[in-house]
């Protein structure tokens, strides 16, 4: 199994605590969009609906880098598996 990057980690859970805040905030600018209507407010919500996106894919990026492989899953278990042109048989 591969070690798992302390900084790697850390960097994930800071980013998960601020995928959280920035929900919140993307709602209310929906919500203000929604009363407001105006270009200034429309403005805003699709920068930061683009700046969530960004945060979005750092963190799938981050779990995809801290998850183990399926070879390491199967290994602790103790399973039997075979792959073969990608695809594992257990």
């Amino acid at each position: 199994m591969k070690p798992i990057n302390r900084t790697d980690m850390i960097a994930y859970l800071e980013f998960c605590n601020l995928q959280n805040k920035y929900k919140e905030i993307y709602t209310d600018l929906e919500l203000r969009y929604l009363e407001c209507g105006c270009f200034k407010c429309r403005l805003k919500l699709i920068s930061f609906g683009l700046e969530l996106s960004s945060l979005n894919a750092l963190v799938n990026h981050l779990e995809e880098k801290l998850a183990p492989g399926i070879e390491d899953i199967l290994q602790t278990l103790n399973i039997n598996y075979n792959i073969v042109d990608g695809q594992t048989s257990i």
